[in-house]
């Protein structure tokens, strides 16, 4: 491993990526086990941006409080303030709970309101 310019401190890196691919423990890496290795990483990825768009679906939906597919400022604010109240915020810092209008619409990104 130390040929061409690999240096120690690199081999070392390597050395557990190279074994978790090496699945035979020969030493070296087959097509076969670069192919398996790479299908492996892609459904663990496919696997996790499924959970991440479902927590996404599910934060949506808990601040969609009218349900109608669309999320606007006032559910945003009451959102926030059942979260500060549950925090045990005091009642003047949850009656100042406001979205402003620039950083909401920064993130509306079709223009809807």
């Amino acid at each position: 491993l130390l040929r061409d310019g690999l240096t120690l401190a690199n081999a070392q890196i390597l050395q557990p990526v190279w074994s978790a691919i090496d699945a035979d423990g020969d030493g070296g890496i087959t097509a076969e086990e670069l192919t398996e290795t790479q299908r492996k990483a892609s459904a663990a990825l496919t696997a996790a941006a499924d959970h991440v768009q479902t927590n996404l679906k599910s934060a949506f939906q808990g601040l969609d409080a009218n349900q109608d597919g669309e999320v606007q400022p006032d559910e945003v604010e009451a959102v926030a303030g059942r979260l500060m109240r549950g925090a045990g915020a005091p009642a003047e810092e949850v009656a100042q709970v406001q979205v402003h209008p620039a950083e909401f619409s920064a993130a509306d990104v079709d223009g809807s309101g």
